[in-house]
């Protein structure tokens, strides 16, 4: 498998998990919600390695395209926060291993906003707009479609044990080639040449 499909095919499983989190479980209220869902860890779907799932860091920036405003805002795994009409819901974040070649970040971000149903002049409610993975390093492969709000992954605050390494990338594993240690044989190559010339001198 090429290294750069290694975090999408890692992510594929823990999508088809997170796809029955689409529906709006209550009404979104308050500034930030850390009620903890039933979301499936990525523990359930593949070896977890790094930080755990409810432990990491994701962050989000939701762009207002009417004014151009940005805001970054960090969630953990689970957690939602409201600005403005809208709320954005953090369900996983991932990146790639650092010994991999092809860096990336992805989330899985919901986003919901309070407005009109469209073609209707009923009061604003709550909707879902957009559900799935954005990636960082990528993000024409899923595109948050709103007129007003447009939302982006900028990073995964997340670490991976030396353990995670690949014996050939730890350098306590990789073979010390300091050039006291060639210098060490040679003189030791030379001494026992040296001495064996002593001995073939005394019997002539």
């Amino acid at each position: 498998m090429q290294p750069k499909l290694s975090l999408t095919f890692m992510l594929a499983g823990l999508a088809l998990s997170l796809s029955a989190c689409d529906q709006m479980g209550n009404k979104m209220e308050g500034t930030k919600s850390t009620r903890q869902d039933s979301t499936p860890t990525a523990k359930e779907t593949y070896p977890v390695i790094g930080t755990p799932m409810k432990d990491r860091v994701g962050v989000v920036a939701l762009l207002n395209k009417r004014n151009g405003q940005i805001v970054n805002l960090e969630l953990k795994p689970g957690e939602a926060l409201k600005y403005g009409k809208a709320v954005i819901r953090l369900r996983a974040c991932e990146r790639t291993a650092p010994y991999e070649t092809y860096q990336d970040v992805g989330a899985f971000v919901q986003l919901s906003v309070l407005q009109r149903p469209e073609g209707t002049n009923n009061n604003p409610v709550w909707q879902r707009v957009f559900s799935g993975w954005l990636f960082r390093e990528n993000p024409a492969q899923n595109v948050v479609q709103h007129k007003i709000y447009d939302v982006s992954i900028k990073d995964c605050k997340m670490s991976f044990p030396d353990d995670a390494l690949p014996k050939s990338a730890d350098p306590k594993n990789s073979p010390s080639k300091a050039p006291q240690s060639a210098g060490a044989d040679a003189s030791e190559e030379a001494d026992s040449a040296e001495s064996t010339d002593s001995g073939d001198d005394s019997e002539t």
